[in-house]
């Protein structure tokens, strides 16, 4: 059934090509890092670490980096209300690969109470979160959904906030403190060969998407994407390959014949 509504819902999405639409963006944050037998790795292994990538020692073995994924949606037009739906397509590249231990996605657990003082009314953050595309763990159309007929109360239901600011996240999770640039809807996990040199990252974007309008309907028109983000990831030289490189420059220096003054 999840299927079928899955199926359903990204035939209506369709991206705007007008020049006036809601953007809707997908950031990759780099989370954890672990070693290839989970526990976490010594800090002195990071080198260097920002929100566009991460630079890590050499080491035996692989690492394991959960990547997370925030949403946000800007430049909502007249009669658009809100986030709605949307899909995403995650790409790995490089020497990156999809744990082999948990190689498909992990979607945002999050939990809601939609209607304040009164009892029930909690449920789940987004109404739709999964791999919706013909292989179930290719990061491939990664369907992302609210429901907009079941909001409850304005300023009582968050859900009708949701990928706008400020964002629903919980640090408690183990989300990183500079999260506070987009909704969390759930991460993947990643291994890396640790060897000297080793490259690679992960990119995220939109293809398709809707907002919902006062009358809690949901409509693709005027909504497009931003542009594919990536984090990247890399492996320093050993520190004798930076010693022999070294030497060779000065040896090179050396060898070169002297420069004559130019001639009057």
């Amino acid at each position: 059934m999840m299927r079928s509504i899955a199926g359903t819902l990204l035939a209506a999405l369709v991206l705007s090509a007008t020049a006036e639409a809601a953007v809707i963006h997908v950031t990759p944050k780099i989370g954890p890092v672990l070693n290839d037998d989970i526990p976490f790795i010594d800090p002195a292994m990071i080198v260097s670490q920002d929100d566009a990538g991460i630079v890590l020692r050499p080491k035996p073995g692989y690492y394991i980096l959960q990547i997370d994924f925030l949403l946000n949606i800007t430049d909502l037009q007249p009669g658009q209300v809100g986030f709605g739906n949307a899909a995403v397509n995650i790409d790995l590249f490089g020497g990156v690969r999809q744990w082999r231990e948990l190689p498909w996605w992990i979607p945002d657990a999050k939990k809601f109470d939609t209607n304040g003082a009164q009892i029930g009314g909690v449920v789940p953050k987004w109404a739709g979160n999964q791999d919706a595309g013909q292989d179930t763990t290719d990061l491939q159309n990664i369907l992302i959904e609210t429901a907009p007929r079941s909001f409850g109360p304005e300023g009582v239901d968050p859900r009708r906030t949701l990928a706008v600011p400020p964002y629903h996240n919980d640090l408690s999770y183990g989300l990183g403190s500079n999260y506070d640039d987009g909704e969390y809807f759930g991460s993947i996990l990643i291994e890396f060969d640790s060897l000297a040199g080793n490259t690679g990252g992960v990119s995220a974007y939109v293809t398709q998407g809707s907002t919902y309008d006062a009358d809690l309907m949901l409509s693709a028109a005027g909504v497009t994407g931003g542009a594919a983000q990536s984090v990247s990831f890399s492996i320093v030289p050993e520190p004798m390959s930076v010693a022999l490189v070294s030497i060779a420059l000065l040896g090179f220096i050396a060898l070169r014949p002297p420069t004559r003054p130019a001639r009057d």
